[in-house]
């Protein structure tokens, strides 16, 4: 069989570094490398109808990612699914199954180049449906998990944030819950049981793996403020903002769930999981995973020596990628929002994660003042806070640190129901909401091109990860329709996301 597809031309008009896997009659399965996209790898499958070309896109394991008519110079998207939540969108009207079944019917009848590739496209579509119904028992609805995709492992291991963030669903005046390592294991048990149940052998394509929780470091400065009684005493005059934090953080088991003061009070020591046993234990579930992501927190960062940050990155192949989300890096922005470090404080907690080695993403959020807000008697421009924010991630993010450069992830704000800065926007109190002749969406693209000019290696997740999965949910509670159409000019350009 020919290694060099006789129908990936009339996809875009160029061909993409790839090789044929299998073929049909006028059909080809084909392995998109990537490497002249800058998108991930991918499986296209590539089927000839009449004068139109039928485009069906898969992930690393063998799932549908979308479907679309390609006629002539124009993609009509028949079904989407824009990230690991498993929200698909039928824009034609017909049912997501019979979309599904039929690309792996197509499959099925090819003679592929190596029998072994065909069971990874063994797929059935109710089975698909099951695969992401049951992966929502790793999350909880509030969870946020960037970049989340189907090659991912999902482990959560806390629950709510201690922060008081006004954009966020995740704070609790309860503080937050760390779980204790009984819970940690069983959260990890069960998500290796649903990744063998679904994926068989192919459970090595799950590589990257991120462990669920606000910030990490909480379970660090925890463990030391229950068994270093000077550390304790030292905070409370250093840095009483995490020790307000960690007063009211909570242990979290099976049978009960405790205070770290009382634990405190009891004399409790060693009882809270150090981030090192946790990946650890994350890596004896799924020794194969090549990243390990998680977030951790400007505030807690600094908190943290840069020895343990240096052991916690060298511990055991651990986690290896850190998201912090910054959002902005324009204090009067910062402080709005609920976030009282500053920018120097933020240059500070990047600098120490690069320098322990860690892959630094910062993530930005884009829309969530609109125009502007209104603070202390004055207006404050929103696209100001967006100029200052774009200064300092040339300053901080621009060059690579020990060989790695960071990433900066652009999100577009979406308003979450219950949270003080959605009741802002619904009700255009302190935000002035964006004009006719603007919108997030808009707002999005200039910050990116922006960045951009500034040689930055910025990926906008607009519509890719956490916001199309807040949507869907609203969607599904409000019984809003699903049936979309949409269509464009279509062309497949060397693109700079992840």
């Amino acid at each position: 069989m020919e290694a060099y597809s006789r129908l990936i031309d009339l996809v875009g008009g160029f061909s993409p570094v790839h090789t044929v896997l299998a073929r049909g009659a006028d059909a080809e399965l084909c392995y998109v490398h990537g490497k002249d996209t800058g998108n991930d790898p991918q499986y296209w499958l590539i089927e000839k109808k009449g004068k139109n070309i039928t485009l069906t896109t898969l992930g690393l394991t063998g799932i549908v990612q979308s479907v679309s008519m390609i006629r002539g110079h124009k993609r009509e998207h028949l079904l989407e699914r824009k990230n690991g939540y498993g929200n698909f969108r039928s824009y034609t009207g017909q049912p997501v199954e019979r979309l599904l079944a039929a690309a792996y019917d197509s499959i099925s009848g090819f003679e592929f180049n190596d029998p072994r590739h065909k069971e990874l496209f063994g797929w059935r579509a109710d089975q698909i449906i099951a695969r992401f119904g049951e992966m929502k028992q790793l999350y909880d609805e509030k969870d946020i998990v960037p970049e989340y995709n189907d090659t991912m492992v999902i482990a959560k291991i806390s629950k709510s944030c201690p922060r008081a963030c006004i954009y966020c669903p995740e704070p609790s005046a309860q503080g937050i819950q760390l779980y204790d390592m009984d819970t940690i294991t069983h959260n990890m048990s069960m998500a290796k049981n649903l990744h063998e149940k679904y994926h068989g052998r192919f459970i090595n394509e799950m590589n990257e793996g991120f462990l669920n929780t606000s910030s990490i470091l909480w379970f660090h400065l925890a463990g030391r403020y229950l068994d270093d009684k000077a550390w304790r005493e030292e905070i409370k005059e250093d840095n009483p903002c995490i020790e307000n934090l960690l007063g009211r953080a909570n242990l979290f088991g099976e049978k009960s769930t405790i205070r770290l003061k009382e634990l405190v009070r009891r004399g409790a020591k060693g009882i809270i999981p150090d981030p090192k046993d946790i990946v650890g234990v994350f890596r004896e579930h799924f020794p194969h995973l090549e990243k390990i992501y998680t977030f951790m927190g400007v505030p807690e960062t600094n908190a943290t020596s840069e020895g343990y940050l240096s052991e916690l990155f060298n511990n055991a192949e651990g986690i290896n990628r850190v998201l912090v989300g910054i959002e902005s890096a324009h204090n009067p922005t910062s402080r709005f929002l609920g976030k009282k470090e500053t920018a120097e404080d933020k240059t500070r907690a990047i600098t120490m994660l690069q320098k322990a080695g860690f892959k630094v993403k910062v993530i930005v959020q884009v829309g969530a003042v609109g125009e502007g807000f209104y603070h202390g008697g004055r207006f404050v421009s929103g696209r100001e806070g967006l100029e200052e924010t774009a200064a300092w991630l040339k300053q901080t993010m621009g060059n690579s640190y020990n060989g790695k450069t960071g990433k900066i992830l652009v999100s577009r704000y979406v308003p979450v129901e219950g949270t003080p800065l959605a009741e802002m926007h619904n009700h255009m109190r302190n935000i002035r909401p964006y004009g006719p002749k603007n919108s997030p969406e808009k707002e999005v693209r200039w910050f990116v091109r922006r960045l951009q000019k500034e040689g930055l290696d910025v990926v906008s997740i607009v519509d890719e990860d956490y916001e199309v999965a807040v949507q869907e949910r609203r969607a599904i509670r409000t019984g809003a329709g699903r049936k979309e159409t949409r269509s464009r000019n279509f062309q497949i350009p060397p693109s700079h996301f992840i």
